[in-house]
């Protein structure tokens, strides 16, 4: 719900906490992000493209990109550009296909995996997962429970929800029911 209402700068200000888990972006995390989104990049090569990085970002001579360098660099993009990038989506792509997510369980278990809930709450955004958990059926207090299990790790209370979820609900618990559930609480889609 809060993705699809909040305003540019705050969408923008989400994903780069989802980049380095709210930590400001140094070169070695950059070296990180570079070879994860391309594969052929060599080691060397993704330093010295995250080194290029920091530098003509990092105007406050901080040694990393903070938040708002980060925010206003990416508002600076052409549009198009920033509209790929916050074209974000919780539910991944082959849910609901026959997938290692999906496969088959003994008699009585779900049939979700715990690499799909993670997968999920990695995406899911600190205000959204209340949202979610209430579609799925927990109370106030389970909801209390869990935030004050992990108190400040708002991935960590999602994933874990997801889990007293999957195991409350057992066979029933698939993965169209988590996507109903989903899409009833507002989160994004991806597009077919």
């Amino acid at each position: 719900m809060w993705w699809k209402t909040a305003p540019l700068d705050k969408k923008l200000a989400g994903i780069f906490k989802l980049l380095n888990k709210s930590q400001p972006l140094d070169v070695p995390a950059l070296q990180q992000v570079i070879m994860k989104l391309d594969s052929s990049v060599d080691e060397e090569s993704a330093k010295s493209k995250a080194e290029l990085l920091v530098q003509t970002l990092d105007d406050k001579d901080q040694g990393y990109i903070d938040v708002d360098q980060w925010v206003n660099w990416v508002l600076q993009l052409p549009e198009d550009e920033i509209n790929k990038l916050i074209k974000f989506t919780i539910i991944p792509a082959e849910m609901g296909a026959q997938t290692p997510h999906s496969r088959a369980r003994s008699e009585g278990e779900s049939t979700i995996s715990s690499e799909l809930l993670v997968d999920v709450a990695s995406k899911i955004g600190e205000k959204d997962w209340i949202p979610l958990a209430r579609e799925l059926g927990f109370t106030r207090q389970e909801i209390r429970d869990v935030k004050n299990k992990f108190p400040h790790r708002s991935r960590e209370q999602v994933y874990q929800v997801l889990v007293l979820w999957r195991q409350k609900m057992g066979r029933e618990a698939t993965d169209a029911t988590l996507e109903l559930s989903l899409r009833n609480s507002g989160m994004e889609l991806p597009s077919n």
